[in-house]
């Protein structure tokens, strides 16, 4: 039987849902729902899984621009001072301009409509008695992520802490049950949100639609995602990593891949990831480029890089929009039959084929009731194979 890893999983507590946490808020302050719950979702993502691997406390005030511009004084040059249109936090394609300011030393200010109007801020307080205090006086909602890792909440009508715990876990296709929590406990998790079912049975790839080979392909792939979204929630060593797939047959892929010179020693062909061979897989998501396996489950490269000229592709091709994995997925898929899956260090899962993506997972925040003693990692992607009993 494979070793399988067992890793730390962490989850945050809380007395009370965030939906009522948000209710309460709406209420009290003048921020809109939407923004509101934007802001203390994405608040415990980072408490979570922290932001590109690494995690920063954080300082979050939302209110009447009028009223905190002047109590919040800049002390370092503000690149959101004078614009027209701040980025909305509600969108998530500003979700990486949120966390990348929120490095910066100081307090982030926000509209009641979620745009980040200024970072750098300076917002001193002796206590947190001080805090509650300038909360009521200005009706702002305020949200603090600590040295500890926990969520702070204050709003005018209250003040609620969600704190970070660890779980230890083993096999990952198997659901996590957990002892039954007090009443009024409420948990939440780090989970993918995406359509698996149609990918498989939509017929959105070619590779797995017809022929002798699509169920090797089928059944390769779905071990291939469990790896994925394995990397997305945990990472590697609790340290989340990126990583690059290309499932492909060795004729058809090998002329557009090359080994790195930090992979030559490393060799992986006796690995299957059908029998899985999870640990022993895991440590070459360290090396740069793409883990290359067959459609058998067999790896048969590790640390290879897509080489791939200009000249090679067309001169109407419409480049995809991404980081450097993106274009070496879209650009190997074009040019050979295989499918390509990528993992990004902020936990988003791409799925390629014939240069364009055709699936893409989601990392987002789940919320365990207190009347339930289990939950699935994999509960929000639709159709997973390994989906539990609800």
């Amino acid at each position: 039987m494979p070793n399988h890893p067992r890793y730390i999983f962490p989850y945050m507590t809380s007395e009370k849902r965030l939906s009522w946490m948000v209710d309460e808020i709406e209420e009290s302050t003048e921020a809109l729902r939407e923004a509101a719950s934007t802001l203390l979702t994405l608040s415990t993502m980072l408490a979570l899984r922290g932001y590109e691997g690494r995690f920063f406390p954080s300082f979050y005030v939302m209110g009447e621009p009028g009223q905190l511009t002047r109590r919040l004084p800049r002390t370092l040059p503000d690149p959101f001072e004078n614009l027209k249109n701040p980025p909305k936090v509600s969108d998530k394609r500003n979700w990486r301009t949120f966390f990348n300011y929120s490095q910066f030393p100081g307090t982030m200010l926000l509209s009641p409509e979620g745009r980040i109007l200024g970072v750098g801020r300076s917002l001193k307080f002796q206590s947190e008695k001080s805090l509650e205090e300038f909360s009521k006086n200005t009706g702002a909602l305020i949200v603090t992520v600590g040295e500890d890792k926990s969520v702070t909440v204050v709003y005018p009508e209250g003040r609620e802490v969600l704190r970070r715990e660890r779980l230890l876990l083993g096999d990952p296709k198997r659901e996590i049950y957990l002892k039954r929590s007090e009443e009024g406990l409420y948990r939440y998790y780090m989970t993918l949100e995406g359509d698996f079912s149609s990918l498989f049975n939509g017929g959105r790839l070619r590779l797995l639609s017809g022929g002798r080979s699509s169920q090797e392909y089928r059944k390769t792939l779905r071990n291939l995602l469990s790896t994925a979204f394995l990397l997305s929630l945990k990472g590697f060593g609790c340290n989340p990593i990126g990583a690059f797939f290309i499932l492909g047959r060795y004729s058809d892929v090998r002329r557009y891949l090359v080994p790195l010179p930090t992979a030559r020693y490393y060799s992986s062909r006796s690995l299957n990831i059908m029998i899985g061979d999870w640990k022993e897989l895991y440590p070459f998501f360290t090396l740069d480029g793409a883990v290359a396996v067959s459609p058998e489950g067999r790896v048969w490269g590790v640390g290879r890089y897509v080489n791939i000229s200009g000249r090679e592709l067309e001169r109407g091709r419409t480049p995809q929009v991404g980081g450097s994995k993106t274009q070496a997925a879209s650009l190997i898929t074009e040019k050979a039959p295989c499918i390509a899956v990528t993992v990004s260090v902020d936990g988003d899962i791409k799925v390629f084929e014939g240069g364009k993506q055709v699936a893409e997972f989601t990392r987002c925040l789940e919320e365990l009731p207190p009347d339930r003693s289990r939950v699935n990692l994999f509960g929000k992607i639709k159709g997973y194979p390994y989906r539990g009993r609800k």
